[in-house]
């Protein structure tokens, strides 16, 4: 009993849970039958009549005209009947369950990527067109560039990068339909001279760059990082200034 109320509680959809209660309702009620049924066989035969009459009124069964075996008889074939439907009803509503169990635990499973997902960014390629090698940019600027083969699990990053440390920038890049990207850059640090780099990161590498960002974001402080295992970079525009 434990193991499915933890696993009622699980589900995450109202329409499993609604099956497995009407299921639970049903299965109740088959037991009640049940021990009508058990019950009448072992009245003694004085109040077996008083019992079959009652039953035979909420059945909604006419016996004025019937013997007391025949009354009984009736009674027995309205159980079987009643326990047979409710048999059918917990089959379907256990059928019911199941499915909308089976969605909801295929829609929350957790989604590991294949070894070739995880390893499609290095098939990835990319090219930083603006700004230029050289270029005296403000602290917001633009970016723009070209990438292919930015398949599944593959996620596109900028980032400035001095002596091999890189800072990345909070949006993910976008490409578009004819393989084209443009993104805004912040740099507020303000370097004498800095690299601006586009990246390729799998699913890992994201997850971990996604996490320097928030950590920063939350307390003000964002540490240099050095690249790390599922990154490779795609292009690397060098030499760059802020405007002063």
């Amino acid at each position: 009993m434990p193991e499915i109320l933890k696993i009622a509680v699980s589900v995450g959809t109202p329409l499993s849970l609604l099956g497995l209660l009407v299921a639970v309702i049903y299965l109740a009620y088959m037991r009640k039958l049940s021990y009508d049924e058990t019950k009448l066989k072992n009245l003694p035969p004085g109040q077996r009549g008083k019992q079959t009459d009652q039953y035979l009124t909420r059945y909604g069964i006419d016996g004025k005209n019937l013997s007391p075996e025949e009354k009984l008889a009736l009674i027995r074939d309205e159980l079987d009947k009643r326990h047979r439907r409710s048999r059918w009803y917990v089959i379907a509503t256990t059928i019911t369950f199941v499915v909308c169990f089976a969605i909801a635990a295929v829609s929350f499973w957790p989604r590991t990527g294949t070894a070739e997902d995880r390893n499609a960014y290095l098939d990835t390629n990319g090219t930083i067109i603006q700004p230029r090698e050289s270029a005296v940019v403000n602290a917001t600027f633009n970016a723009s560039g070209t990438a292919d083969h930015v398949g599944q699990g593959v996620y596109l990053w900028l980032a400035v990068e001095i002596d091999g440390r890189i800072w990345p920038k909070e949006a993910h890049v976008t490409v578009d339909q004819n393989g084209q990207w443009n993104q805004s850059v912040f740099e507020d640090g303000h370097p004498d001279q800095f690299e601006l780099s586009l990246w390729a990161a799998n699913a890992d590498a994201n997850d971990r760059l996604r996490a320097w960002l928030i950590n920063g974001q939350q307390t003000g402080v964002y540490p240099e990082l050095r690249p790390f295992s599922g990154m490779k970079r795609l292009w690397r525009v060098e030499k760059l200034r802020i405007a002063k």
